[in-house]
C-alpha cells in the first residue's frame, strides 16, 4: 500500500469510529430506563428529515440529534472517499480512472436523490 491508500484507509476507519461513537452516544441518551427502552422504535412515522431535525432542535433532544449527526457522517463517508480518489487519480494524471471515479460519484449522488424522492 502506498501513502495515499493508507491515508484513505485511516480516514475511513476514523470516520466510521467517530460516526459509530456519535450514534452510540445518541442512542444511550435517547433510551429511557423505565418501561420499554425500545418504545420509541415501535412505530414508524413517515416525516421529512428537515421537520424531524427542526422538531428535535426545538425540544433540545440532543441525543437524537447526535445520532443524526453520526448517521449523516456515516452516509457521507463514501462520497468523501470517492472525492479523494478522484483528486488522487487526477493529480497522478490518470484521467481514465479519474473519470470512472467521477462516474461512481455521480451514481452515489443519483442513488441519494432517489432515496430522498422515494417517500
Amino acid at each position: 500500500m502506498n501513502g495515499r491508500e493508507i491515508f484513505i484507509a485511516r480516514f475511513l476507519k476514523w470516520g466510521v469510529l467517530i460516526s459509530g461513537f456519535l450514534m452510540f452516544v445518541g442512542l444511550l441518551k435517547s433510551i429511557k430506563i423505565s418501561g420499554n427502552p425500545f418504545f420509541n422504535f415501535q412505530t414508524y412515522d413517515q416525516i421529512p428529515l428537515s421537520e424531524l431535525i427542526t422538531y428535535y432542535t426545538k425540544i433540545q433532544d440532543w441525543g437524537t440529534l447526535c445520532s443524526y449527526v453520526g448517521l449523516g457522517l456515516l452516509i457521507l463517508l463514501p462520497f468523501i472517499r470517492v472525492c479523494i480518489t478522484i483528486f488522487i487519480f487526477f493529480k497522478n494524471k490518470e484521467y481514465a480512472l479519474s473519470g470512472i471515479a467521477f462516474t461512481v460519484f455521480m451514481g452515489l449522488i443519483f442513488g441519494l436523490y432517489l432515496g430522498f424522492k422515494s417517500y
